[in-house]
């Protein structure tokens, strides 16, 4: 087994130790596993799939989360 050393913000480490400790698992084996189907998936990607990768940008992804949320906690305040 080898080591590995990265560089990650305090806030994102934080917030992976509570989801680990929740499920009972190390960080480690969290990345472990995060690699794993990264990996996983790259080699069951057809050529044309693999050639769309990183079309769409990482920020779309993060304002179609803040939206989803807001989407979310305005349907919930409508219904109460």
């Amino acid at each position: 087994m080898s080591r590995l050393s990265l560089n990650i913000a305090d806030e994102v480490i934080n917030q992976a130790r509570a989801i680990a400790s929740k499920k009972g698992i190390s960080l480690s084996q969290i990345v472990e596993q995060y690699l794993k189907s990264i990996t996983k998936s790259e080699e069951e990607l057809t050529p044309i799939v693999r050639s769309l990768s990183g079309v769409i940008k990482d920020d779309f992804a993060e304002d179609y989360k803040k939206e989803l949320s807001q989407a979310r906690k305005e349907k919930h305040f409508h219904e109460n």
